[in-house]
């Protein structure tokens, strides 16, 4: 072992009443920095012996392109993908509902707690559909937005 790297620390509890007399003697390694824990020698002891977690990241050491494995599969497709918006009928609904109850798109917003871009976008036919909103809209006017323009033929 160098001397160098590794000091002792020595703790000596002394009695004082009857000349010298040591009780404790406790002895301490220093910690290794960091420079000596990555010294290739200390790694791989540290692998042969198991002590070490070793994790790979996402894409790392690679000169790849990155993006999804499907990529080129979704270029090459024919059809166009596209997430459902709100329809004519529904934005037309909330617009009309929303006027006979004289609020504005900002107390509307501030009804169903949410933002008022979220009411806007939902009246401009922007916003992707989600049940929980429609569900506070529909509370908040009161009255069916969705599903309540069929009528079921019921069976005699």
């Amino acid at each position: 072992a160098d001397p160098r790297r590794f000091f002792f620390f020595f703790l000596v509890t002394m009695n004082m009443q009857g000349g010298q007399d040591f009780d404790t003697v406790i002895i301490r390694k220093k910690k290794p920095t960091s420079s000596q824990t990555r010294d290739s020698k200390n790694v791989n002891n540290a692998f042969r012996t198991g002590n070490v977690a070793t994790t790979t990241k996402f894409g790392a050491g690679g000169n790849s392109k990155g993006g999804p494995a499907n990529a080129t599969k979704l270029d090459n497709s024919d059809e166009a993908f596209a997430h459902a918006k709100v329809s004519t009928e529904l934005k037309k609904a909330i617009q009309q509902a929303r006027i006979a109850k004289k609020m504005t798109q900002a107390q509307l917003a501030q009804a169903i707690n949410e933002l008022p871009k979220v009411v806007q976008s939902y009246e401009n036919g922007k916003a992707i559909p989600n049940n929980q909103v429609l569900g506070k809209i529909e509370r908040a006017l009161g009255c069916k937005l969705r599903g309540g323009g069929k009528k079921k033929g019921g069976k005699k």
